[in-house]
């Protein structure tokens, strides 16, 4: 009998898990939920209740949780009880939690204040609200591992986060967050928004979309605290903004650091202002050991709903008011930054941003930086390149009088190439009568105050275009409208560009032969 004993110690020691001391064993349970909405949201409540106990929900394997009902309005309808257990698991085993296709919008789960959730294994489908469609982490905790978040709506102005909305603290490994879309004025994170702090490992944020006003972030949008992406990718999302689009694959207006990730694929699209195809910065951003590929910007003359208008009492989002301070032509159609718009501070290090594309269609239609916009908004812009390739990078137009500058990099800030920063086979071109091709490397908008670039230890610029109608292309390697002190060379030669090397108002630059 003492042998059984012992034994049925060990077992239950093992379920409950071996992190969980003598103590807290008889603080502990795990539960088995079957196939049916009911049965979760009682196990859901049972935690609650108790929310010092370590609960361990067992979901059936492969069950489609198919919820149709509204359970509570916190901050919006739920249709699950609002998680503030501090000790909550919930393995899903495969299981799937959704909204019913025929039941009126609701969000699936909220991590309420000092609520801690795990999720393993789960996939959650099918959630609206108008922040946090699949997800809200109010100002508690939610760590996810191998889980979906996919098919959740954000649908209501100045809302976001389609698929998960984060105000607390947030870890995501071995997540994907995919299909899920935001509608309206002012909204932001297609995939995911983060007001707090979101760790991000090992994760994919894929196919999310921002259709509306004033849209940002389709995939990741980092609206304040800290972000960090590690080992992830983030590709294919999309935005399509009526009056401005910002960020096709990630908004940045707070603190994000990406190490060993991909951005790829992402696509920010307006009628008049597109910047940032792949990332667009407003606050700290850096970049260590990464890849920006084949992401656009692409604004083409449309059909306008006209200008913003906002009524008293409403906070404009500071991102607007960076935007309409830069401007590169005299038209009111411009993209700017296929891979990258910074307009504060940005590091890459170890990095490629390459094959990216800025573009716009229109009368004196301007398309700046193909892989990189580095503009004077809020702050100096200084953009500093370590190690990093720049290459087969584009800015186009289209249109009578167009404007395509900076085919690698179009700066009105500081731009520092350092440690052997290649800038090679990129290209600016410009199609109509009177349109211009200027800086197929690099144009430095230089001015009294801003417009500095310095190019050292082997950061050479070589084989790059400039192309337009009737000549009008110039500065192959390097376009210069400031002074010829603006551009700096150090250990790093322009060389092979056509159909020159260095031009513009601020030549001859020094080092640089035309």
């Amino acid at each position: 009998m003492q042998r059984w004993a012992a034994i049925a110690t060990v077992v239950v020691t093992m379920v409950v898990g071996t992190s969980v001391t003598a103590a807290e064993a008889t603080t502990s349970a795990r539960v088995f939920v079957p196939c049916n909405t009911a049965a979760l949201v009682k196990a859901i409540n049972d935690a609650n209740a108790t929310p010092a106990k370590l609960t361990t929900l067992d979901l059936t394997p492969f069950c489609p949780y198919r919820l149709r009902a509204v359970d509570n309005t916190s901050d919006g309808a739920n249709g699950l009880p609002v998680v503030v257990s501090g000790h909550l698991t919930i393995n899903g085993r495969s299981a799937v939690i959704s909204r019913g296709a025929t039941v009126p919008p609701f969000r699936i789960l909220e991590v309420g204040d000092r609520g801690n959730l795990t999720l393993n294994d789960v996939t959650v489908s099918g959630g609206s609200a108008a922040r946090g469609g699949g997800i809200l982490v109010d100002s508690g905790k939610l760590t996810a591992n191998r889980s979906r978040i996919s098919g959740n709506t954000a649908t209501a102005d100045f809302g976001g986060g389609a698929g998960i909305a984060n105000g607390g603290v947030l870890a995501l490994n071995f997540v994907t967050i995919t299909g899920n879309t935001g509608r309206g004025e002012f909204v932001d994170g297609g995939g995911l928004e983060n007001g707090g702090s979101a760790a991000v490992t090992n994760s994919l944020i894929d196919s999310n979309r921002l259709i509306g006003d004033n849209v940002s972030g389709a995939g990741l949008a980092n609206v304040g605290g800290a972000a960090t992406v590690t080992d992830s990718v983030i590709s294919s999302n999309t935005m399509a903004g009526r009056r401005g689009a910002d960020g096709g694959g990630i908004y940045n207006g707070a603190t994000m650091a990406l190490f060993d990730s991909v951005v790829a694929g992402n696509a920010a699209a307006s009628p008049q202002d597109a910047e940032g195809g792949g990332i667009w910065n407003l606050g700290h951003l850096s970049v260590t050991r990464s890849r920006l590929a084949h992401n656009s910007a692409t604004a083409s003359a449309g059909r306008s709903s006209g200008p913003v208008q906002v009524g008293l009492g409403v906070v404009v989002p500071p991102r607007l008011t960076a935007r309409a301070s830069v401007r590169i032509s005299s038209g009111t159609v411009q993209a700017l930054g296929g891979g990258i718009v910074n307009l504060n501070t940005v590091r890459v290090r170890s990095s490629v941003i390459d094959d990216n594309t800025v573009s716009t269609t229109g009368q004196d239609s301007g398309a700046g930086g193909g892989g990189i916009a580095n503009a004077v908004g809020f702050g100096a812009a200084t953009a500093r390149l370590e190690g990093t390739m720049v290459r087969g990078n584009a800015a186009q137009c289209s249109g009578v009088d167009c404007v395509a500058v900076g085919g690698a990099i179009w700066n009105s800030g500081t731009v520092h190439l350092t440690d052997h920063s290649p800038v090679s086979a990129n290209t600016t071109r410009g199609m109509g009568a009177g349109a211009q091709a200027l800086g197929g490397g690099i144009y430095n908008a230089g001015s009294a105050l801003f417009g500095a670039v310095s190019l050292s230890d082997h950061s050479d610029v070589t084989r790059n275009s400039a192309s337009a109608p009737r000549g009008t292309g110039a500065g192959g390697g390097i376009y210069n409208t400031g002074t010829a002190s603006d551009v700096a060379l150090s250990q790093s030669t322009v060389s092979l560009n056509r159909p020159d090397n260095c031009a513009g108002p601020g030549t001859p630059i020094a080092g640089c032969a035309g």
